[in-house]
C-alpha cells in the first residue's frame, strides 16, 4: 500500500511538472514568436533601405527611414490572391518595391506628361476614386505625401488583382487601365519591366 501512495505522488508530481512545463511554453512561445518576427522585420527593412538607395543615394535619412517603413508595413496590405510570378507565390514586398522602382525609381515628387504623381505615379483621379470606394480618409490633394502616395497605389492593386487573373494582368491594367485590358489592350513592355526587377530583388533580397 505503501509502494502504491509513493507511485501516486511520483504521478502526481509528473503531472505538476508537465503542467508547468505547457504553461511557460505557453507563455515563452509567443516571445520567441514576436522576436523572430522583429528581427525578420528588421533584416527587411536593411534590404529595402539599401535597394532604395541604390537608385536614389542622395535621398534625404529621414524621407528615407519614413519610406522603408510605408513600404514594409504597406506591403502586408498587398494582396495578390495567390497569384504568382514565375510560378512563385508574389513576394509582396518585392512586388511593391518592383512598381516603385518602374514608376518612379524613387523619386517622391516625379510627375509624368500625363500628371501622375510621386513614388507610384497616382493620378488624381484615381486617388479621389479610391478614396471615396474604400472610405480611406486620405487627403488626396498632397500625391506627393509618402503614405498617402504608397497607401493609395496599393489599396489599387489590390483592386485591380480583384479584377485580373494574373500579376501579369494587374500590371498592364495599372499602366494602361483596366478597361484597356479588358479589350485586349496589352502593354507587355510594361510587365516586363515590372517582372525583370521583380526577378532582381528576388534575387537580392
Amino acid at each position: 500500500m505503501k509502494k502504491f501512495f509513493r507511485m501516486m505522488k511520483k504521478s502526481g508530481a509528473g503531472r505538476r511538472k508537465r503542467n508547468i512545463f505547457r504553461v511557460s511554453l505557453a507563455v515563452v512561445l509567443p516571445v520567441l514568436l514576436l522576436a523572430s518576427s522583429g528581427v525578420h522585420s528588421t533584416i527587411q527593412k536593411n534590404h529595402i533601405k539599401k535597394y532604395i538607395l541604390r537608385y536614389n543615394p542622395s535621398m534625404d535619412a529621414l524621407e528615407l527611414d519614413t519610406l522603408v517603413e510605408v513600404i514594409e508595413e504597406e506591403s502586408r496590405n498587398l494582396d495578390m490572391r495567390d497569384m504568382e510570378v514565375d510560378n512563385q507565390k508574389v513576394n509582396p514586398a518585392h512586388l511593391l518595391l518592383s512598381f516603385i522602382t518602374v514608376e518612379s525609381q524613387f523619386t517622391k515628387n516625379a510627375v509624368s506628361r500625363m500628371g501622375a504623381r510621386g513614388y507610384m505615379q497616382i493620378m488624381e483621379n484615381t486617388a479621389s476614386w479610391m478614396n471615396q470606394k474604400y472610405s480611406l480618409g486620405l487627403d488626396t490633394k498632397d500625391l506627393f505625401h509618402t503614405y498617402t502616395n504608397i497607401r493609395l497605389g496599393v489599396v489599387y492593386l489590390n483592386d485591380l488583382a480583384g479584377q485580373m487573373t494574373s500579376v501579369e494582368e494587374v500590371a498592364m491594367a495599372y499602366n494602361a487601365g483596366p478597361g484597356a485590358v479588358r479589350r485586349g489592350f496589352r502593354t507587355e513592355s510594361y510587365w516586363e519591366k515590372i517582372r525583370t526587377s521583380y526577378s532582381e530583388i528576388s534575387h537580392d533580397f
